[in-house]
């Protein structure tokens, strides 16, 4: 049994487009997911676009910049913590 070229072009760039698909999904989920985060942490609108370009711009990088440089607590834990 022999598979031809063309069959085994056509998978390649099947799983290619595939593999393509996945990787923009998971970076616009990971915007999204950081513009809902920043905005459940940070009242400054130039701090939400800046996290947002970060993490669009630079992708998996992004994410690990800003996971490391969010503020640690939700603006509802810092009420909460003031109110205690």
């Amino acid at each position: 049994m022999t598979i031809d070229p063309l069959t085994i072009s056509n998978l390649i760039m099947g799983l290619a487009a595939w593999g393509a698909a996945c990787l923009v999904a998971l970076w616009l989920s990971l915007i999204v997911w950081t513009y809902r985060d920043i905005r459940s942490r940070a009242r400054d609108p130039l701090v939400r676009i800046l996290a947002i370009i970060v993490v669009a711009l630079l992708f998996l990088p992004g994410i690990v910049v800003y996971l490391i440089l969010r503020p640690p607590r939700t603006l509802e834990e810092e009420y909460q913590h003031t109110l205690e």
